[in-house]
């Protein structure tokens, strides 16, 4: 199974490099550090890093295929790694990304958008509710934090 699933990523990979998508790839997986918040892993950092590459891949290239592209790369890898609270914290984060990118111009006004979610998120205790419209992250004690 873990043969199958890194091939499957393979593939993908090939397919985001084929469409040069990777520096967007690499924009999501570093922006949040370089914005101080931690939590790669199902943390706040985790939910920020979906939120903003659903929000560049929607600005870029409209909400329609970044719904599709973020929605499939989920169900894709999940029946590999089952982590049923973690899937849905990513489709939940993908769709605030999506909706930020059509109420904000720049990338940066999404990105300071995104930041005040998530402190609101974090003052209101709601981050691990799955309200819509706000962030959501796991607990420590949840899946692998």
């Amino acid at each position: 199974m873990a043969e199958l699933a890194k091939s499957i990523r393979g593939v993908e990979n090939a397919a985001l490099e084929k469409l040069g998508l990777m520096d967007m790839i690499k924009y999501q997986n570093t922006r949040p550090k370089e914005l101080g918040v931690v939590g790669e892993h199902n943390g706040q950092g985790d939910a920020l890093r979906h939120i903003l590459g659903s929000a560049q891949m929607s600005r870029e290239y409209g909400p329609t295929l970044a719904n599709i592209f973020t929605t499939g790369h989920e169900y894709l890898f999940y029946p590999f790694e089952p982590h049923g609270a973690a899937m849905d914290m990513d489709l939940h984060n993908n769709a605030i990304g999506r909706d930020l990118a059509s109420k904000y111009k720049t990338q940066a006004e999404v990105e300071q958008a995104a930041l005040e979610l998530l402190r609101q998120a974090q003052q209101s205790g709601q981050y691990s509710k799955g309200v819509q419209g706000v962030p959501r992250w796991l607990q420590k004690s949840e899946e692998n934090y």
